[in-house]
């Protein structure tokens, strides 16, 4: 069960929040264990300061995000964070393989950016990420190790997007990514059974750039809206691969989603949508 809550806090400061309550898993809890027994865990999170302002005549609305999900703060369904599906079952089937930018450091890290959007025509953000120290991260209800490891430094995300629009047409077009030095776990226990928070000393790298575009066309009382993202990952595993891990020193994995959705009521009372996805990468059974 999720609960979520978002709005103004000050005239130029306001925040969204997800907080999400989680059932125990396998009807069962180890009070000794700090991730098995968290049953509320923080989840998407942004708090933001928001100004309004002009340049060269243009007005231009910028500000400053906090966040620990990247993507989250977008302003499309587009990007990861709020793509379709939505919201989906733990025991519905899904692909096995994802790109790093759509969700694997979800709620394990905190970043802070600076965004704008000029002349209602083009938006540009840059944010860093960093991963939270796992003890927080468990004392705020999120597993560590369901994450691949821990950032090296900082993690830059960018975004850059285009959005004209003419009469009852709106157009969107653009480009997202993020580069990521990750420290995997080594999973190493102590003397009590449990894994420590080692991780392994070299790194492995990802880069991911993604392309998006949305159409949305409003008519006298429906809403039609069609999205496109494809995101391209490369991977240097020198960690997992040095240590056994993986089959292959590099891989690369993409990922393509086409969405058509009808919106029907002056209200949007009833949406109908559809998705096409496809998943392909090298092959890497370690």
């Amino acid at each position: 069960v999720s609960f979520f809550s978002g709005g103004a806090i000050t005239d130029h400061i306001g925040a969204f929040a997800q907080l999400t309550y989680n059932n125990a898993p396998f009807g069962a809890q180890d009070p000794a264990d700090p991730f098995t027994s968290k049953l509320w865990t923080w989840d998407n999170t942004d708090v933001r300061y928001a100004n309004t302002g002009n340049i060269a005549g243009m007005p231009v609305t910028y500000g400053i995000t906090a966040n620990n999900n990247p993507s989250v703060q977008d302003p499309w369904n587009t990007t990861p964070a709020w793509a379709f599906p939505y919201a989906v079952s733990n025991v519905a089937p899904s692909p096995a393989a994802g790109t790093l930018i759509a969700g694997a450091f979800a709620a394990h890290v905190g970043g802070v950016g600076a965004y704008a959007w000029i002349n209602d025509l083009v938006y540009l953000e840059l944010s860093g990420y960093r991963t939270i120290n796992p003890n927080t991260q468990a004392n705020l209800g999120a597993d560590p190790f369901r994450s691949p490891g821990m950032f090296d430094g900082v993690a830059p995300y960018w975004r850059v997007a285009v959005e004209p629009h003419w009469g009852n047409h709106w157009l969107e077009f653009g480009a997202f990514g993020m580069y990521t030095r990750v420290h995997p776990w080594a999973f190493t226990m102590d003397t009590n059974g449990f894994y420590t928070f080692d991780t392994f000393s070299q790194t492995d790298r990802y880069n991911d750039i993604g392309f998006d575009t949305q159409y949305q066309y409003q008519g006298s009382n429906y809403w039609i809206t069609l999205r496109g993202t494809y995101i391209h990952e490369n991977q240097t595993l020198d960690a997992t691969f040095g240590n056994t891990l993986s089959d292959n020193p590099t891989n690369t994995l993409n990922t393509f989603k086409a969405l058509a959705s009808l919106a029907y009521g002056n209200d949007n009372r009833v949406v109908l949508t559809g998705q096409y996805f496809d998943t392909q990468g090298s092959s890497d059974t370690g």
